[in-house]
């Protein structure tokens, strides 16, 4: 089976611990925002996630708060083909620190789904003298799994 941008948590751990785990005030708003991520098949938007809550958040609040996942190590952005910024959760390698993705992304052409490979590790043998990477990103574009068995 095929992994998408979830990456299911190594242990069960609840969305409380793991906010103060990072160094984040536990609420409401951030405990359900963490859930619908950890816990989507896929990467999803800020209209999405937004859509999923069950009460409303204002919607600059969400775009810091998702900021500030992103820069605890909770969650890593992506582009979609659009450009609109596409949230997925992290596995326990990431942290305030920094992201250690690897992987690439997939973003099907028919449902506009964005997955991550985990499978598909970007591999460099080398890079030039004085070259310093701080971040890689590479999508894949197609049609999915789910889309391609409705062809």
């Amino acid at each position: 089976m095929q992994q998408r941008c979830i990456i299911e948590r190594q242990s069960i751990m609840n969305e409380e611990e793991e906010l103060r785990q990072h160094g984040l005030k536990s609420t409401r708003v951030r405990k359900e925002v963490l859930r619908v991520i950890a816990t989507s098949a896929k990467a999803l938007s800020h209209k999405e996630i937004q859509s999923q809550l069950s009460e409303k958040a204002d919607r600059v609040t969400l775009f810091r708060l998702l900021h500030d996942f992103e820069q605890k190590g909770i969650i890593h952005k992506a582009l979609d083909i659009k450009g609109v910024s596409v949230y997925a959760y992290c596995h326990h390698t990431c942290n305030e620190h920094g992201h250690s993705h690897t992987h690439g992304h997939f973003q099907c052409k028919q449902c506009d789904s964005v997955f991550c490979m985990n499978q598909t590790d970007i591999v460099l043998n080398s890079m030039p003298t004085g070259f310093i990477i701080d971040k890689i990103e590479m999508t894949m574009y197609g049609i999915c799994k789910e889309c391609s068995n409705t062809l």
